[in-house]
């Protein structure tokens, strides 16, 4: 005869047996095989490099990551990307991160201060009046195997210029050129691609593999009037180049550096670019306030927002 038991639990047939529900038999597979561990962890910008070390028993993770954002001097830097995707690993493994810090304000004459890492210097050409401070491209976000880029996100050009201006948006993949708004003179920094750095005019740099490039350091109508500014590019997978005065600007924006996985597992990448409407990926739960935006003026110069990475690992969808 039979007794019953409990839902999912055990059910006496005969005295010689045991049936097990199916609560149970998943329990004990379980047991079997191993559970595997599940978690994430959301890391921040400290201006140098991170490690972290895959835990045991995960084979696979998924990183969302965001870029950092461009400083201005003018209208608004470029925004940071965002990108999604999924990298095979191996339990105990340590990989190296690099979360970008948003683009830099220099308050002296000349290049200022470069954004960690890759960010592309702005340059100012005199103290007091309209050229100051120097505004500078954000930095990139990188999750890396020793020397070996995985992913890296690209970091917002530095915004300069006139109206509505704003420094190249880094890519999704593409980084864009910076845009001088309603100033027509000068050549802003182009955008950088997944094989070549954004373009440069005269003496602004070009960008380059993970770095953006600096901005120009003439104004070729009359190069002993101090009084203009150049941008600094976002860095990237491959930089933004810088803004340049030649050959008959004042103040001229830079570009965006541009995305990629290289790293990544095939048909898991997504990538998102900002706008006018803002920063990329806001309504991601690890998003956090300022993260990825180009700094924005209003009254006075403003520096961009740093990027952030999330990884998860466990039970992905």
């Amino acid at each position: 005869h039979r007794v019953g038991a409990g839902a999912g639990g055990l059910a006496r047939r005969d005295p010689g047996r045991l049936v097990m529900g199916g609560r149970v038999q998943r329990e004990l597979r379980r047991a079997a095989v191993g559970v595997r561990p599940s978690g994430q962890i959301i890391l921040t910008a400290t201006g140098a490099d991170q490690t972290w070390v895959v835990p045991a028993d995960v084979w696979e993770i998924e990183v969302d990551a965001w870029g950092a954002g461009g400083a201005a001097r003018a209208g608004r830097g470029g925004h940071g990307a965002y990108l999604r995707c999924r990298i095979a690993v191996t339990p105990g493994e340590t990989l190296i991160v690099r979360i970008g810090l948003g683009g830099q304000l220099g308050l002296t004459v000349g290049f200022g201060p470069s954004a960690w890492p890759g960010g592309g210097r702005g340059y100012a050409g005199m103290l007091g009046g309209g050229a100051t401070p120097s505004v500078g491209g954000g930095g990139y976000t990188a999750l890396l195997r020793g020397s070996t880029a995985l992913v890296v996100v690209g970091g917002g050009g530095a915004g300069q210029g006139q109206g509505a201006c704003h420094g190249g948006d880094a890519g999704a993949p593409d980084g864009g050129a910076g845009d001088r708004g309603s100033y027509s003179a000068g050549t802003p920094g182009g955008g950088g691609t997944p094989t070549a750095g954004g373009s440069a005019y005269g003496t602004a740099t070009p960008g380059g593999y993970l770095d953006g490039g600096d901005g120009g350091t003439v104004y070729a109508p009359n190069p002993a009037n101090g009084g203009f500014a150049t941008g600094g590019g976002g860095g990237g997978l491959y930089g933004g180049g810088g803004g340049a005065c030649e050959p008959d600007g004042q103040e001229v924006p830079g570009g965006g550096g541009s995305s990629g996985a290289p790293g990544a597992i095939a048909g898991s990448v997504v990538m998102v670019a900002g706008g006018d409407a803002g920063p990329p990926m806001t309504s991601h739960p690890a998003w956090q306030p300022g993260v990825a935006a180009g700094g924005v003026v209003t009254t006075v110069p403003a520096p961009g927002g740093p990027g952030l990475m999330h990884i998860r690992w466990g039970d992905l969808p």
